[in-house]
């Protein structure tokens, strides 16, 4: 006697079933479902080329049963790398607050300056000053000789 092969839509009732199935009896065992091919496969008979090409409609079904696929081997690898784009992408967002906060006090403490009425070009002469290796205070008297 041979098996009855199903097809089309009883293919997917049955795919369905049995992923219900598997994930009732997670959740009975206190258990979080996650989706193994191979165990789908031993229970519900269906071939591993068969559940492949109906990879889309069993995601669909593993939402619906709140359930997860086991990372396969090769999807590791490219998880792991999704995981710290993710990490990489909100460290960038906090340096990026960060530099926009020291900026926003930048413009403070010069408008304080300013507001002040120091000459702020004799800082910003010593700073450059400083960078070129030539002595601030030469040059501040410099500018005051001007």
């Amino acid at each position: 006697m041979s098996k009855v092969q199903l097809r089309g839509k009883k293919l997917q009732e049955h795919i369905h079933e049995c992923l219900k199935s598997l994930a009732a009896d997670a959740k009975a065992q206190g258990k979080e479902y996650k989706y193994n091919a191979s165990e789908l496969q031993r229970v519900s008979g269906v071939s591993r080329v068969s559940l492949n090409k109906y990879e889309e409609f069993i995601d669909y079904v593993l939402e619906e049963v709140e359930a997860t696929k086991k990372i396969e081997h090769g999807q590791a690898g490219i998880q792991h790398l999704l995981e710290r784009i993710e990490r990489l992408e909100e460290e960038n967002r906090q340096l990026s607050s960060e530099a926009t906060a020291l900026r926003e006090q930048h413009v403070r403490i010069f408008d304080t300056l300013y507001s002040q009425s120091i000459d702020a070009a004799l800082l910003i002469k010593a700073e450059t000053d400083k960078e070129a290796n030539i002595s601030s205070v030469a040059r501040m008297d410099d500018y005051r000789n001007e």
